[in-house]
C-alpha cells in the first residue's frame, strides 16, 4: 500500500480525477500509518482509519472505520483524530460495532421519549383506573413532570438525582407526594416493557405526609365569607368578582353542600333535580367512585334557580365548553376581601359544614354519609338497610346548616352556640 503526505491539495486534486474517472480513489498517509482518504467520485472525501483488531496479528480481523468528511472536518483534526481511532482498534475496540450499537440506542431513545412512553402508558392504563383519578394523573403529567424533564428527554435518562429535584422543587409537601404517588407506577411499567434499565424511583421514600389540618372558619367568619359572596349595592370590582357568577354561587354551595371544590365545579344540570332537590353525584366524579345523592336545601335551589340557563351542561363554566378553572386566583380575590387573621383553604369549607352540623346535632355516621365517607358505621350491611333512614336525617342535617349560614349572615346566632367550639369532623 503506497503512502503519500496527504494534504488539502492533494485531495482536491484527487477529488477532480476520481470524478473524471467515475471511481473511487485512496491515499494512505506517510505520517500516520492506517489513516487514508477515500476521494469519491461524487466529488467528496471521507476521512478512515484502517488497523487489525486487537493484538491477533495478521489473523485478526481488519477494521476499516470511516469518521468524517473533509467538507466538514480539518485535515489536520482529522490526522489527529485517526491516531486515537487507531489506537483503540489495537485495543481491541471495534468502532463499527459501537457505533451500530450507538446508532440502535439514539434510535430507541428517539423513539422513547418522555412524551411518547407517558402517552403510551395513560393510554394503555386508564381502563385500570376511574376517569376521575386517571384524570388527575394525566393532569400531573401534562403540568409538572413533562415540563419539568422535557417532552424529547429519552425516558431512560431520566436519573433518581432528576426525579428528587422535581419533587423537592415542589412549593408543598402535597404537590410533591402526589408526583411521586404517580411517577412511581410510571416507572415500575416502564420497567416491565424493558423502556428503561433501572428505575429511578426504587430507594426514594415518599415526602413526609402533610399534617392533618383542623381549620374550621368561626361563626363571624362564616358570616363575613357569606355577605362577601352576596351581592350588594356599589360595589367595587373585586367584591362583585367575589359574589358574581360563577365564583359566588361556587363558593356558597361549597359550603352549603360540603361536597369538594372539584365536584362542585363540575356539576351539570342533568345531575340535578330541584323539584325534588335532590343532586346525583356519577361514580365517574367522586373521589371513592360511589355515586352521590347529595340533598339541596331550599336555599341551594334558590341559588340554582338564580343561575341564568345556558346551552352548557356545566352548572358553573366561563366557557360554556369546560366547568370553571381558575380557583386560586379566584381565591385570592375573596380573600382580599374577607381579610381573615388566619389562613384558610377551599377544603375547609367542607371541615367547616362538616362541624357545624355536628354543632347542630347531627350523628357522626350522618355526617359521613353526606360527604361520602365509607367507615365501619356506613359500610356494609349497615349501609344498606339503613340507607333510607339516612336519607331523612342527611336532608334535615344540610337544611339545618343552611339555615345556621343563613342566620349568622345576618349576626343572629351568637347566642345560641359557636360550632367551632364543638370537636371538628375530619371532612
Amino acid at each position: 500500500m503506497a503512502t503519500v503526505k496527504i494534504t488539502n491539495q492533494l485531495i482536491q486534486t484527487t477529488l477532480k480525477e476520481a470524478v473524471a474517472k467515475g471511481k473511487s480513489i485512496w491515499l494512505w498517509d506517510s505520517e500516520v500509518k492506517g489513516f487514508g482518504v477515500r476521494c469519491l467520485q461524487n466529488g467528496r472525501a471521507s476521512y478512515q482509519a484502517k488497523r487489525r483488531l486487537g493484538e491477533g496479528g495478521r489473523k485478526a480481523k481488519t477494521v476499516w472505520h470511516v469518521f468524517g468528511h473533509s467538507d466538514k472536518l480539518p485535515l489536520g483534526e482529522a490526522r489527529e483524530q485517526a491516531k486515537l481511532h487507531l489506537l483503540a482498534i489495537g485495543e481491541g475496540k471495534n468502532l463499527n460495532t459501537e457505533r451500530r450499537t450507538t446508532r440502535k440506542v439514539q434510535a430507541f431513545n428517539s423513539d422513547n421519549t418522555l412524551e411518547a412512553v407517558s402517552h403510551e402508558y395513560l393510554e394503555k392504563q386508564k381502563g385500570n383506573h376511574s376517569a376521575r383519578y386517571w384524570g388527575e394523573v394525566r393532569r400531573i403529567f401534562k403540568a409538572d413532570i413533562i415540563p419539568f424533564f422535557g417532552p424529547k428527554l429519552p425516558v431512560s435518562d431520566i436519573t433518581k438525582r432528576l426525579v428528587l429535584n422535581l419533587i423537592e422543587g415542589r412549593s408543598t409537601l402535597s404537590s410533591g407526594r402526589s408526583i411521586f404517588a404517580t411517577l412511581r407506577p410510571f416507572f415500575k411499567w416502564a420497567l416491565r416493557r424493558e423502556l428503561i434499565a433501572l428505575n429511578p424511583m426504587d430507594g426514594l421514600q415518599p415526602p413526609s405526609p402533610p399534617v392533618a389540618r383542623d381549620r374550621v372558619l368561626s361563626e363571624e367568619e362564616v358570616a363575613v365569607l357569606w355577605q362577601a359572596l352576596t351581592s350588594k349595592p356599589q360595589a367595587t370590582k373585586e367584591q362583585k368578582a367575589c359574589f358574581s357568577y360563577p365564583f359566588g354561587p361556587f363558593y356558597k354551595l361549597l359550603l352549603l353542600t360540603a361536597q369538594r371544590r372539584d365536584e362542585v365545579a363540575g356539576m351539570r344540570w342533568e345531575e340535578l333535580d330541584l323539584v325534588r332537590g335532590e343532586w346525583v353525584i356519577p361514580k365517574e366524579r367522586t373521589k371513592n367512585s360511589k355515586s352521590h345523592l347529595v340533598h339541596l336545601s331550599p336555599q341551594v335551589i334558590d341559588i340554582l334557580t338564580s343561575i341564568p340557563k345556558t346551552n352548557s351542561r356545566y352548572v358553573f363554566t366561563t366557557t360554556g365548553e369546560t366547568h370553571i378553572s381558575g380557583f386560586s386566583k379566584a381565591k385570592a380575590n375573596l380573600d382580599s376581601i374577607v381579610l381573615f387573621k388566619t389562613p384558610w383553604r377551599v377544603h375547609d369549607l367542607r371541615r367547616t359544614a362538616a362541624s357545624g352540623m355536628a354543632a347542630l346535632g347531627a350523628q357522626p355516621f350522618i355526617i359521613e354519609r353526606i360527604l361520602n365517607h365509607v367507615s365501619g358505621s356506613t359500610g356494609g350491611l349497615v349501609g344498606v338497610y339503613q340507607r333510607h333512614e339516612y336519607i331523612d336525617k342527611r336532608r334535615d342535617a344540610l337544611s339545618d346548616w343552611a339555615c345556621a349560614v343563613e342566620e349568622a349572615s345576618k349576626n343572629r346566632l351568637h347566642k345560641r352556640f359557636m360550632w367551632s367550639d364543638i370537636g371538628n369532623v375530619v371532612a
